[in-house]
């Protein structure tokens, strides 16, 4: 029995030395430039036609922002320039996420998504493009944001005619001269395959 128990103990030990030493763990890369976009499931559209798919031929830029958030809304006259300017070629969505909260995540209508109608109602054609909300249980959030180790908003995901992500960024001065390297087909993705990130090389 006591060689047992030893036996057991030595091949937990030599378990937890494995973890500890980042040995026969796990991982995976993070969303970045060069791979597919995630499917993107809002919860409810406040502004515009819903966005299903990711068409073909057409570039997109998503945006994620939140009513609290104050660089958000300082970046909404650039998403509605950007928005008129690249009409028919780009569509510029804006996701609310991070939104708080205290409604139980199974909550048919939560108060978050009433707060963030009152705020795009209050803006009205300042915000000249599509506008969608997260749902309670956050799943934009994680699939886009947390699957890129972003943690902070606002940021941007540029979507290429392929459904590739093109671009993620924080910069929406840098939005006009990478969406219009992406429309007009000026760019290429170059893989650092070392340390598993993407980056755009303007032609």
């Amino acid at each position: 029995m006591k060689k047992l128990s030893l036996a057991i103990l030595v091949i937990l030990m030599a378990c937890l030395h494995a973890n500890l030493s980042g040995q026969h763990v796990a991982t995976t890369s993070p969303l970045s430039a060069g791979d597919m976009a995630p499917p993107f499931k809002a919860f409810k559209w406040i502004k515009g036609e819903p966005v299903t798919e990711f068409k073909k031929g057409h570039v997109y830029i998503v945006e994620f922002g939140a009513t609290w958030c104050g660089p958000c809304a300082a970046a909404i006259p650039e998403l509605s320039g950007l928005s008129r300017k690249f009409q028919g070629k780009a569509t510029v969505i804006s996701a609310f996420v991070m939104e708080y909260n205290d409604d139980p995540s199974n909550t048919a209508n939560p108060s978050y998504v009433s707060r963030v109608e009152k705020y795009v109602t209050k803006r009205g054609d300042q915000m000249d493009y599509r506008i969608a909300v997260d749902d309670p249980a956050k799943t934009l959030e994680n699939t886009w944001l947390k699957a890129a180790n972003k943690v902070g908003i606002p940021h941007t995901f540029v979507i290429d005619k392929e459904g590739q992500i093109a671009w993620i960024g924080s910069n929406p001065k840098l939005l006009d001269g990478v969406i219009d390297a992406v429309v007009n087909d000026k760019y290429a993705l170059e893989k650092i395959h070392q340390m598993h990130r993407n980056t755009v090389i303007i032609k």
